[in-house]
């Protein structure tokens, strides 16, 4: 009898999503990205995961950038990988990161909005119960 294995996620991103060589910075944090439009519930709870999403960012920038040599230059591109079970809808996706493009554009000390920064969105379906978002910057 064959045991069935667990899929390879780091894989299953790599086929989805290649890579673009040499990144200024990369990490992945373990926070759930939801369709913000679509979730009915209280403020307060929405709140409190954008502000989750935007503490685990921030942690994991920092301790990616003790090992850079220099701050993230500009102009640049940021890429969020969104790892989750099934796919969500392309302006359900973008609406989902704001807090984690807020996040970044502080660490990065620059507006949201700025010309200097192009914000590309992916995601990863991998089929089991599992979320986290890769974020690359390039």
């Amino acid at each position: 009898m064959k045991t069935k294995q667990a899929p390879n996620i780091d894989a299953l991103i790599a086929e989805a999503v290649p890579p673009r060589p040499n990144p200024q910075l990369s990490l992945t944090i373990p926070v759930r990205v939801v369709s913000e439009a679509n979730t009915r519930e209280h403020w307060g709870k929405k709140f409190a995961r954008k502000r989750e999403q935007q503490e685990a960012l921030r942690v994991a920038w920092k301790k990616a950038a003790k090992k850079m040599s220099r701050p993230v230059a500009v102009p640049c591109v940021v890429r969020f990988t969104r790892i989750g079970p099934q796919k969500m809808d392309d302006d359900n996706l973008a609406g989902g990161f704001k807090g984690c493009r807020d996040a970044v554009a502080h660490e990065i000390g620059i507006d949201d909005g700025s010309e200097l920064i192009k914000w590309e969105y992916c995601q990863v379906a991998v089929g089991k119960r599992v979320y986290s978002v890769r974020v690359e910057v390039y």
